[in-house]
């Protein structure tokens, strides 16, 4: 059971805040439409000089409503769809980012993921093969 619409093809994972604690979420895909939206005002929103914060700000709030948070007992997940439940549930800014640029990874085949000393959630662009 979830609160809100079903995740789609939700994925666990384990991030670390800025106090050293590890936190579990659940992303998920977007639907067709829905991903296109988010990733092109994802993209556009955050252009250095460019960007337009509201929107950014908007588009993040979409962006999390598509990820949870284990729940205890058989309830499954919770949804982050408002400010409230994201600013509960995620402590600090850094960690915030770090579940965007998974969910735009995961939802992306024009970033993967890869591994580095500082953080192992960094994206980079794919160039061509």
């Amino acid at each position: 059971m979830s609160f809100g619409p079903t995740l789609i093809k939700p994925k666990e994972i384990e991030l670390t805040d800025l106090d050293g604690n590890v936190r579990r979420y659940i992303i998920s895909r977007f639907d067709a439409i829905k991903g296109r939206e988010i990733i092109t005002k994802y993209l556009m929103s955050n252009l250095p000089r460019l960007g337009d914060y509201d929107i950014s700000s908007k588009t993040m709030l979409d962006l999390m409503s598509h990820v949870g948070v284990p729940a205890d007992s058989d309830l499954g997940y919770i949804r982050l769809t408002t400010p409230a439940l994201i600013i509960n549930h995620v402590p600090d800014w850094e960690l915030l980012g770090h579940i965007e640029k998974e969910m735009i990874a995961y939802n992306s085949s024009f970033f993967e993921a890869r591994n580095t000393p500082r953080t192992q959630n960094n994206l980079r662009l794919r160039g061509p093969a």
